[in-house]
C-alpha cells in the first residue's frame, strides 16, 4: 500500500478556510469527486475553535479574509503547536504576500483562478507530508520512551558502544569491571528491542538524524 492509498486510513481531512461560499463549494465538490475528506469554514476563527494537533490533514486557506488573513492563521497553528501543511490561495496575488506565506511554512502559493488538478496534486503532496511526518513522530517516541527507560550507568554503556568502543575500554573509562558492562550492554539492547550492538550504532545514528530533520521542519 502506497503512502497515498493509505490516506483514507489515517482519517486526513483537507480543511478549507475561505470568506468565498463559492470557493468553499467548489473545493468540497471537486474534493468529494476523488473521495477526499473535506470541511469547510468561513473564517479562521471557526476553523480554529474545533482544530487540535492530534488531526491528520492539511489547510487551504486564503490569504485574505475579514479578521484573521491566511497569513495570521499560519502564524496562529505554529504557536498552538498544530503543525499542519497549510496551502494558500488568493485572488491577490503578489511577490510579498507569497514570500510572507511561504516564511510561514506553507507548501504552495496559488493564484485564483487556480486549475483543479494543479490544486488537487498540492492537496494530495501536503496530505502525505503530513502523514510522513506523524509517522516520523510516532518511531522517534518509541525510541524516545525507550531511552528514557535506560538507567544512567546503561546510557553511558550505550554512548560508548555507539561511538565504537570495545568492552575493555569501557570498562576502563568507567571504572567497573568487564562483566558488568556486558550485562549492562545486554540491558541495553533488550529495552532497545535490538539484537547486537551493530545494529544499535546504525538505529541511534538514525534516531539522531531523524530527530534532527523533524527539528528543523519545526523551524521553518
Amino acid at each position: 500500500m502506497t503512502m497515498i492509498d493509505s490516506l483514507h486510513e489515517t482519517n486526513a481531512t483537507v480543511f478549507v478556510v475561505d470568506d468565498d461560499p463559492e470557493v468553499r463549494t467548489g473545493l468540497q465538490q471537486l474534493l468529494d469527486a476523488i473521495g477526499m475528506k473535506v470541511s469547510t469554514f468561513s473564517s479562521a476563527r471557526d476553523f480554529l475553535t474545533g482544530i487540535t494537533a492530534d488531526r491528520p490533514g492539511c489547510v487551504v486557506t486564503d490569504i485574505r479574509m475579514p479578521g484573521m488573513t491566511g497569513i495570521e492563521l499560519q502564524a496562529e497553528l505554529t504557536g498552538r503547536g498544530i503543525r499542519l501543511p497549510v496551502i494558500v490561495i488568493t485572488g491577490h496575488g503578489d511577490v510579498s504576500s507569497a514570500v510572507d506565506a511561504f516564511h510561514g511554512g506553507a507548501i504552495d502559493f496559488l493564484q485564483k483562478p487556480y486549475r483543479p488538478q494543479h490544486m488537487i496534486s498540492c492537496i494530495r503532496e501536503a496530505l502525505n507530508r503530513d502523514q510522513a511526518r506523524r509517522t516520523l513522530e510516532q518511531s522517534l517516541g518509541k525510541t524516545k520512551e525507550q531511552l528514557a527507560s535506560l538507567t544512567p550507568r546503561e546510557t553511558e554503556v550505550m554512548e560508548r558502544l555507539v561511538d565504537g568502543k570495545s568492552t575493555k575500554e569501557i570498562a576502563r573509562e568507567l571504572g567497573i569491571g568487564l562483566s558488568t558492562v556486558d550485562y549492562h550492554r545486554g540491558n541495553v539492547l533488550t529495552k532497545l528491542e535490538i539484537d547486537n550492538v551493530v545494529s544499535l550504532a546504525v538505529a541511534i545514528q538514525k534516531y539522531r538524524e531523524s530527530e534532527s530533520r523533524l527539528g528543523a521542519s519545526e523551524s521553518l
